[in-house]
């Protein structure tokens, strides 16, 4: 299974793997993840504070389990 004769010359397409992405749409998102990898965690949890709230509450909720099964709470 090969690449049709269109995909292969066009310039502005990128080869990864088996998936072939816009060269535009994969630079943008190369430079968003950049971006947020290289945040502080000070800075992510101001620019995610409804994750960061979602990750608390969902973890709280997990690591309680195990204390009503032994009917600690």
């Amino acid at each position: 299974m090969g690449t049709s004769a269109d995909e292969e010359d066009r310039s502005d397409f990128a080869k990864v793997g088996n998936v072939t992405i816009g060269a535009i749409a994969g630079d943008e998102a190369r430079q968003a993840t950049e971006r947020e990898h290289s945040l502080s965690l000070l800075e992510a949890v101001r620019l995610y504070p409804t994750a960061v709230g979602w990750s608390i509450y969902f973890s709280l909720g997990v690591s309680s389990q195990p204390l009503r099964v032994f009917n600690v709470i």
